[in-house]
């Protein structure tokens, strides 16, 4: 089911957001207005118990950084691009060389601009209402479309931890191996 969601209730959603004891509450009107698929699908029914245990084992905070993240590095591209990025996020958490949590990748020091670029406690709600619920939905079916046959992923190769968009030439890019480009990203393993 979508709903379609006016103005006045992104805004009274954003300042419910704001408010620090509410954040759980926002969460959950994330999920129930924006994500038109849940766990309790006949598809997530048929799920491998070990895939249920890790999918169900993320937090909202994890799932919020998760979006936060697609919603500032691809929240313009396209749905495939919004969850390749996710896709790295999640491959490093699965790597002993970045931390374990999405959080902690997210956050982790110079790895994403937008985070380290601002003052992470100055960050707000993004103000894009179109890509930042795509990119909820993007989040959701990076951290849990495994248990979902018909989530697309670009790629399935745990070794693609690296992205950089087309208009930039990191210095680190020659050391790895194209994997794919879509949209305005560059994926290297």
């Amino acid at each position: 089911m979508r709903l379609i969601v006016d103005n006045r209730l992104f805004d009274a959603i954003q300042h419910v957001y704001n408010h620090s004891t509410f954040r759980i509450f926002f969460l959950v009107v994330v999920f129930a207005l924006f994500v038109d698929s849940c766990v309790a699908s006949s598809n997530a029914a048929e799920a491998p118990a070990e895939n249920a245990e890790v999918a169900l084992s993320y937090t909202d905070e994890e799932f919020l950084c998760m979006s936060r993240n697609i919603y500032y590095e691809a929240g313009r591209e396209p749905h495939l691009g919004m969850i390749a990025v996710g896709q790295v996020v999640m491959n490093r958490v699965r790597d002993t060389r970045y931390p374990f949590t999405i959080c902690g990748v997210v956050e982790d020091d110079r790895q994403f601009s937008w985070y380290n670029d601002n003052n992470s406690a100055t960050i707000a709600l993004p103000k894009n209402r179109k890509s930042w619920i795509a990119s909820t939905r993007a989040a959701y079916d990076v951290i849990y479309g495994d248990m979902d046959p018909e989530v697309e992923f670009p790629f399935r190769d745990l070794n693609v931890l690296w992205y950089h968009a087309d208009y930039v030439e990191p210095y680190w890019a020659a050391s790895k191996t194209v994997v794919v480009k879509i949209g305005h990203h560059i994926f290297y393993k």
